[in-house]
């Protein structure tokens, strides 16, 4: 039987371009309308994207990130004491844990990482979806413990990269606080957007279940579904436009079906029934 290793979700807007026909349009038939994803002037909002005020989220981020990056340091230099560089090292050779040695890891998840990762998951609907991935996984026990194989270094890696996304962002503020109301205005419509895409993409990989008899044969590959926001933010219309296998079908279909009620798009200050089409890809090792 072969293991689930990933689920990947990657936003994608499909739409065609139609001959316009110069008909008669009721005011009920035109209430019915519904525009393709990329032609609204204002995304759907995805709950926890509603109060987006660009340079407070940053500020909001810089405040986030520039605590996590004091408490990795302090993290650093406390695996690399050399009483815990010794004990690091037995761990990583050893496959069962003496008792002082299980102590050690605790005391290292409960007043260190935890600590972090509590911080880092306070960053989720501001950052990237895989940007938070990436720090989750750079704080595990096993990642850490490779600093101490790396003691020449003044800061690892993952403390470079937050440094650099500390000053990253203190631009950013500049950059907005210089900005005319007009440019922030479409900024702000392109983070509603992404915050959307990233919605998504967070909902469907905490509750996917890969199917039992898909897993059991092997089954894999990715499912196009399409549905429509309609202009109450109710998800309705959910459907399969290319699929893989029944299974995997109805589980995509399953996931699309629970998302939450959003905020809908608008175009011309009204309130619109929109298109969007979603890949989910289900992939086996």
């Amino acid at each position: 039987m072969k293991n689930l290793i990933l689920l990947l979700v990657f936003p994608l807007v499909i739409f065609c371009q139609n001959e316009i026909e110069e008909v008669d349009i009721t005011e009920e038939e035109e209430e019915e309308e519904i525009l393709p994803f990329a032609v609204v002037e204002t995304a759907p909002i995805f709950p926890g994207c509603e109060n987006l005020d660009l340079i407070e989220r940053e500020e909001i981020e810089l405040e986030i990130f520039e605590y996590i990056y004091t408490e990795i340091k302090n993290l650093h230099t406390y695996v690399l004491q050399e009483k815990n560089k010794k004990i690091i090292h037995k761990i990583k050779e050893r496959r069962t844990l003496t008792k002082k040695e299980n102590k050690f890891s605790e005391k290292l998840k409960e007043d260190y990482i935890n600590r972090i990762i509590k911080k880092v998951n306070s960053l989720e609907g501001l950052v990237a979806f895989d940007q938070l991935l990436y720090l989750k996984q750079e704080l595990s026990i096993d990642v850490i413990f490779t600093w101490v194989d790396k003691s020449n270094n003044r800061f690892s890696a993952f403390e470079f990269n937050i440094e650099a996304t500390i000053k990253r962002i203190k631009k950013n503020i500049t950059d907005y606080n210089n900005m005319e109301a007009s440019e922030l205005l479409m900024k702000k419509k392109k983070l509603i957007t992404r915050c959307f895409n990233e919605g998504i993409m967070r909902h469907v990989s905490k509750r996917f279940q890969y199917p039992k008899i898909a897993k059991e044969y092997g089954i894999q590959g990715k499912v196009f579904v399409s549905f429509v926001v309609d202009k109450t933010g109710n998800i309705t219309n959910v459907q399969v436009v290319r699929g893989v296998d029944k299974n995997l079908d109805k589980e995509a279909i399953r996931l699309i079906t629970s998302l939450p009620k959003m905020q809908p798009a608008f175009q011309k200050g009204k309130p619109v029934s929109i298109n969007y089409t979603i890949p989910i890809n289900f992939l086996l090792q």
